[in-house]
Protein backbone atom coordinates (compact mmCIF):
# COMPACT_ATOMS: atom_id res chain seq x y z
CA UNK A 1 0.00 0.00 0.00
CA UNK A 2 2.77 2.50 0.65
CA UNK A 3 4.97 1.96 -2.26
CA UNK A 4 2.18 2.47 -4.27
CA UNK A 5 1.34 5.61 -2.74
CA UNK A 6 4.61 6.62 -3.04
CA UNK A 7 4.32 5.33 -6.67
CA UNK A 8 1.10 7.55 -7.32
CA UNK A 9 3.18 11.06 -5.49
CA UNK A 10 2.92 12.70 -8.36
CA UNK A 11 -0.78 12.20 -9.23
CA UNK A 12 -1.68 12.70 -5.84
CA UNK A 13 -0.19 15.77 -5.52
CA UNK A 14 -1.78 16.95 -9.23
CA UNK A 15 -5.34 15.72 -7.72
CA UNK A 16 -5.04 17.48 -4.68
CA UNK A 17 -3.40 20.69 -5.83
CA UNK A 18 -6.24 20.99 -9.06
CA UNK A 19 -9.21 19.99 -6.73
CA UNK A 20 -11.19 21.31 -3.72
CA UNK A 21 -10.65 17.76 -1.22
CA UNK A 22 -11.12 17.92 2.81
CA UNK A 23 -7.74 16.13 3.29
CA UNK A 24 -4.22 18.01 2.89
CA UNK A 25 -0.98 16.44 1.03
CA UNK A 26 2.11 14.84 2.67
CA UNK A 27 5.05 17.25 3.85
CA UNK A 28 8.05 16.63 1.75
CA UNK A 29 9.42 15.31 5.11
CA UNK A 30 6.58 12.82 5.19
CA UNK A 31 7.45 11.63 1.43
CA UNK A 32 10.84 11.18 2.44
CA UNK A 33 10.02 9.20 6.08
CA UNK A 34 7.47 7.25 3.40
CA UNK A 35 10.39 6.19 1.28
CA UNK A 36 12.41 4.73 3.94
CA UNK A 37 10.04 3.14 5.74
CA UNK A 38 9.41 1.49 2.63
CA UNK A 39 13.41 0.50 1.93
CA UNK A 40 12.83 -0.76 5.59
CA UNK A 41 10.22 -3.19 5.49
CA UNK A 42 10.90 -4.65 2.17
CA UNK A 43 12.54 -7.87 3.23
CA UNK A 44 9.63 -8.63 5.47
CA UNK A 45 7.27 -8.14 2.27
CA UNK A 46 10.00 -10.59 0.64
CA UNK A 47 9.79 -13.15 2.85
CA UNK A 48 6.35 -13.07 3.74
CA UNK A 49 5.70 -14.01 -0.28
CA UNK A 50 8.50 -16.70 -0.17
CA UNK A 51 7.05 -18.56 3.03
CA UNK A 52 3.61 -17.74 2.00
CA UNK A 53 4.45 -19.86 -1.29
CA UNK A 54 2.58 -23.45 -2.04
CA UNK A 55 5.90 -25.55 -1.98
CA UNK A 56 7.25 -22.87 1.26
CA UNK A 57 9.15 -25.21 4.01
CA UNK A 58 9.80 -24.95 8.40
CA UNK A 59 13.33 -25.16 6.62
CA UNK A 60 13.22 -21.80 5.63
CA UNK A 61 12.30 -20.10 9.10
CA UNK A 62 15.66 -19.64 10.70
CA UNK A 63 17.40 -18.67 7.40
CA UNK A 64 15.07 -15.80 7.19
CA UNK A 65 15.02 -15.01 10.65
CA UNK A 66 18.81 -15.43 10.74
CA UNK A 67 19.39 -12.99 7.39
CA UNK A 68 16.29 -10.19 8.87
CA UNK A 69 18.25 -9.76 11.95
CA UNK A 70 21.38 -9.39 10.61
CA UNK A 71 19.88 -6.99 7.48
CA UNK A 72 18.30 -5.32 10.82
CA UNK A 73 21.46 -4.75 12.38
CA UNK A 74 23.75 -3.43 9.69
CA UNK A 75 20.93 -1.16 8.14
CA UNK A 76 22.78 1.85 9.08
CA UNK A 77 22.18 5.44 10.84
CA UNK A 78 18.87 7.77 9.41
CA UNK A 79 18.77 10.89 9.79
CA UNK A 80 14.71 10.11 10.85
CA UNK A 81 14.58 8.92 14.54
CA UNK A 82 11.55 7.42 13.34
CA UNK A 83 12.83 4.87 11.40
CA UNK A 84 15.73 4.04 14.09
CA UNK A 85 13.12 3.59 16.18
CA UNK A 86 10.82 1.50 14.00
CA UNK A 87 14.06 -0.78 13.71
CA UNK A 88 14.82 -1.24 16.90
CA UNK A 89 11.43 -2.09 17.71
CA UNK A 90 11.29 -4.81 14.31
CA UNK A 91 14.36 -6.25 15.79
CA UNK A 92 12.83 -6.87 19.35
CA UNK A 93 10.02 -8.41 18.24
CA UNK A 94 11.53 -10.56 15.84
CA UNK A 95 13.89 -12.24 18.60
CA UNK A 96 10.65 -12.25 20.97
CA UNK A 97 8.27 -14.21 18.67
CA UNK A 98 10.76 -16.51 17.08
CA UNK A 99 12.39 -17.45 20.57
CA UNK A 100 11.74 -20.70 20.34
CA UNK A 101 13.42 -21.50 16.57
CA UNK A 102 15.76 -24.50 18.38
CA UNK A 103 13.61 -26.87 18.84
CA UNK A 104 14.33 -29.96 16.77
CA UNK A 105 11.92 -29.76 13.80
CA UNK A 106 13.39 -26.32 12.41
CA UNK A 107 17.02 -27.05 12.79
CA UNK A 108 16.76 -30.70 11.37
CA UNK A 109 14.73 -29.24 8.69
CA UNK A 110 17.25 -26.12 7.79
CA UNK A 111 19.33 -28.85 8.21
CA UNK A 112 18.15 -31.44 5.73
CA UNK A 113 17.35 -28.23 3.20
CA UNK A 114 20.58 -28.31 0.77
CA UNK A 115 20.23 -24.91 0.17
CA UNK A 116 21.15 -24.14 3.82
CA UNK A 117 22.97 -26.99 5.63
CA UNK A 118 24.52 -25.81 8.92
CA UNK A 119 25.20 -22.16 7.49
CA UNK A 120 22.63 -20.46 10.13
CA UNK A 121 23.82 -21.92 12.99
CA UNK A 122 26.45 -20.20 14.83
CA UNK A 123 29.53 -22.43 16.41
CA UNK A 124 28.06 -23.71 19.62
CA UNK A 125 24.08 -24.78 17.76
CA UNK A 126 25.94 -26.84 15.20
CA UNK A 127 27.20 -29.48 17.27
CA UNK A 128 23.90 -29.88 18.81
CA UNK A 129 22.04 -30.15 15.58
CA UNK A 130 24.60 -32.41 14.65
CA UNK A 131 23.50 -34.59 17.58
CA UNK A 132 20.10 -34.37 17.19
CA UNK A 133 20.20 -35.49 13.59
CA UNK A 134 22.45 -38.65 14.70
CA UNK A 135 19.98 -39.69 17.45
CA UNK A 136 17.10 -39.00 15.05
CA UNK A 137 19.01 -41.29 12.62
CA UNK A 138 19.57 -43.79 15.28
CA UNK A 139 16.01 -43.94 16.58
CA UNK A 140 15.05 -44.16 12.99
CA UNK A 141 17.00 -47.00 12.40
CA UNK A 142 16.34 -49.00 15.54
CA UNK A 143 12.42 -48.89 14.88
CA UNK A 144 12.11 -50.43 11.92
CA UNK A 145 15.17 -51.38 9.26
CA UNK A 146 13.35 -52.58 6.90
CA UNK A 147 11.12 -50.17 6.93
CA UNK A 148 13.56 -47.33 7.17
CA UNK A 149 15.19 -49.15 3.82
CA UNK A 150 11.38 -49.19 2.12
CA UNK A 151 11.41 -45.10 3.01
CA UNK A 152 14.56 -44.64 1.57
CA UNK A 153 13.50 -46.44 -1.71
CA UNK A 154 10.33 -44.71 -1.78
CA UNK A 155 12.14 -41.11 -1.71
CA UNK A 156 12.45 -41.55 -5.21
CA UNK A 157 9.24 -39.94 -5.36
CA UNK A 158 10.31 -37.09 -3.19
CA UNK A 159 9.46 -33.77 -4.67
CA UNK A 160 7.71 -35.60 -7.44
CA UNK A 161 4.50 -33.57 -7.26
CA UNK A 162 5.50 -30.86 -5.71
CA UNK A 163 7.36 -27.31 -7.23
CA UNK A 164 9.46 -24.31 -5.69
CA UNK A 165 8.73 -20.85 -7.21
CA UNK A 166 10.77 -18.20 -5.59
CA UNK A 167 8.47 -15.04 -5.32
CA UNK A 168 9.31 -12.59 -7.49
CA UNK A 169 12.14 -10.14 -5.83
CA UNK A 170 13.20 -6.69 -6.41
CA UNK A 171 16.41 -5.89 -6.48
CA UNK A 172 17.32 -2.42 -6.58
CA UNK A 173 17.70 -0.93 -2.87
CA UNK A 174 17.23 -4.10 -1.27
CA UNK A 175 20.14 -5.89 -2.68
CA UNK A 176 21.84 -5.58 0.84
CA UNK A 177 19.65 -7.92 2.41
CA UNK A 178 20.19 -10.58 0.54
CA UNK A 179 24.44 -9.91 0.75
CA UNK A 180 23.40 -10.68 4.29
CA UNK A 181 21.87 -13.69 3.46
CA UNK A 182 25.19 -14.46 0.76
CA UNK A 183 27.61 -13.79 3.73
CA UNK A 184 26.04 -16.01 6.19
CA UNK A 185 25.43 -19.19 3.30
CA UNK A 186 29.41 -18.31 2.44
CA UNK A 187 31.16 -19.13 6.08
CA UNK A 188 32.51 -22.37 6.62
CA UNK A 189 30.99 -25.06 8.78
CA UNK A 190 33.20 -28.08 10.53
CA UNK A 191 32.49 -31.21 9.98
CA UNK A 192 31.39 -34.35 12.22
CA UNK A 193 34.37 -36.76 13.17
CA UNK A 194 32.17 -39.47 13.31
CA UNK A 195 32.48 -42.80 11.82
CA UNK A 196 28.99 -44.38 11.51
CA UNK A 197 27.08 -44.79 8.30
CA UNK A 198 24.76 -41.99 8.64
CA UNK A 199 27.56 -39.78 9.91
CA UNK A 200 29.82 -40.07 6.89
CA UNK A 201 26.71 -39.32 5.33
CA UNK A 202 26.27 -35.92 7.13
CA UNK A 203 29.93 -35.36 6.47
CA UNK A 204 29.63 -35.79 2.88
CA UNK A 205 26.49 -33.56 2.73
CA UNK A 206 28.32 -30.51 4.13
CA UNK A 207 31.01 -30.88 2.31
CA UNK A 208 29.24 -29.91 -0.82
CA UNK A 209 28.31 -25.89 -1.46
CA UNK A 210 24.90 -25.38 -1.09
CA UNK A 211 22.69 -25.19 -3.85
CA UNK A 212 21.20 -21.22 -5.05
CA UNK A 213 18.37 -20.31 -2.62
CA UNK A 214 15.87 -19.84 -5.21
CA UNK A 215 16.61 -23.78 -6.26
CA UNK A 216 14.31 -26.53 -5.69
CA UNK A 217 15.66 -28.27 -2.71
CA UNK A 218 12.73 -31.35 -3.45
CA UNK A 219 13.84 -31.74 -7.22
CA UNK A 220 17.70 -31.98 -5.57
CA UNK A 221 17.00 -34.48 -2.86
CA UNK A 222 14.73 -36.47 -5.71
CA UNK A 223 18.18 -36.36 -7.63
CA UNK A 224 20.98 -37.35 -4.91
CA UNK A 225 18.31 -40.03 -2.48
CA UNK A 226 20.41 -42.87 -3.52
CA UNK A 227 23.45 -40.86 -2.82
CA UNK A 228 22.01 -40.14 0.52
CA UNK A 229 20.08 -42.56 1.64
CA UNK A 230 19.50 -42.35 5.47
CA UNK A 231 19.77 -38.54 4.81
CA UNK A 232 16.92 -38.99 2.20
CA UNK A 233 14.54 -40.23 4.65
CA UNK A 234 14.88 -37.79 6.78
CA UNK A 235 14.80 -34.89 4.37
CA UNK A 236 11.15 -36.71 3.50
CA UNK A 237 10.03 -36.60 7.41
CA UNK A 238 11.11 -33.09 8.13
CA UNK A 239 11.15 -30.79 4.98
CA UNK A 240 7.24 -30.07 5.74
CA UNK A 241 4.86 -27.29 5.25
CA UNK A 242 4.65 -24.58 7.66
CA UNK A 243 1.81 -23.92 9.89
CA UNK A 244 -0.04 -21.37 7.93
CA UNK A 245 -3.66 -20.41 7.18
CA UNK A 246 -2.10 -19.01 3.62
CA UNK A 247 -2.80 -22.52 1.61
CA UNK A 248 -6.03 -23.18 2.95
CA UNK A 249 -7.49 -19.44 2.10
CA UNK A 250 -5.76 -19.75 -1.31
CA UNK A 251 -8.12 -22.80 -1.72
CA UNK A 252 -10.94 -21.16 -0.67
CA UNK A 253 -10.71 -18.48 -3.18
CA UNK A 254 -9.91 -20.70 -5.86
CA UNK A 255 -13.43 -22.59 -4.91
CA UNK A 256 -14.89 -19.10 -5.02
CA UNK A 257 -13.80 -18.52 -8.58
CA UNK A 258 -15.58 -21.48 -9.78
CA UNK A 259 -18.87 -21.61 -7.34
CA UNK A 260 -19.73 -18.30 -8.32
CA UNK A 261 -23.23 -16.76 -8.80
CA UNK A 262 -22.97 -16.71 -12.50
CA UNK A 263 -23.25 -20.33 -12.66
CA UNK A 264 -26.21 -20.48 -10.31
CA UNK A 265 -26.92 -24.25 -11.26
CA UNK A 266 -23.96 -25.77 -10.54
CA UNK A 267 -24.16 -28.81 -8.18
CA UNK A 268 -21.84 -29.05 -5.19
CA UNK A 269 -20.50 -32.26 -6.22
CA UNK A 270 -19.64 -30.56 -9.33
CA UNK A 271 -18.30 -27.37 -7.61
CA UNK A 272 -16.09 -29.71 -5.96
CA UNK A 273 -14.64 -31.91 -8.86
CA UNK A 274 -13.61 -28.82 -10.79
CA UNK A 275 -11.71 -27.11 -8.05
CA UNK A 276 -10.18 -30.44 -7.64
CA UNK A 277 -9.12 -30.12 -11.14
CA UNK A 278 -7.94 -26.79 -11.01
CA UNK A 279 -6.43 -27.14 -7.78
CA UNK A 280 -3.81 -30.17 -9.18
CA UNK A 281 -4.04 -29.71 -12.94
CA UNK A 282 -1.02 -28.08 -12.93
CA UNK A 283 1.06 -30.46 -11.22
CA UNK A 284 -0.16 -32.83 -13.64
CA UNK A 285 0.60 -30.98 -16.94
CA UNK A 286 4.17 -30.23 -15.10
CA UNK A 287 4.70 -34.38 -14.80
CA UNK A 288 4.19 -34.55 -18.18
Amino acid sequence: MLSRLLEQKRAVCLYISENNVNFDNLLSYEWKLLEECISLLKPFEEVTKIISSACSSISEVIPHVKTLLKYLQTYGVSEYAEIMQMKIELESSLKRRFIDLKKKAFALATLLDPRYKLQFFDAETVATVKSQFLLEALKNSCDDNSGSESEAKDTNDVGRNICYKEANLENSVHRNFWDCYNDIVSKKVANTDSKSPVAMELRTYCALSVIKRNDDPFSWWKNNNQRFPKMAVMAKKYLCCPASTVYSERLFSEAGNVYETKRSRLLPDRAEHLTFLHHNLPFLNKEM
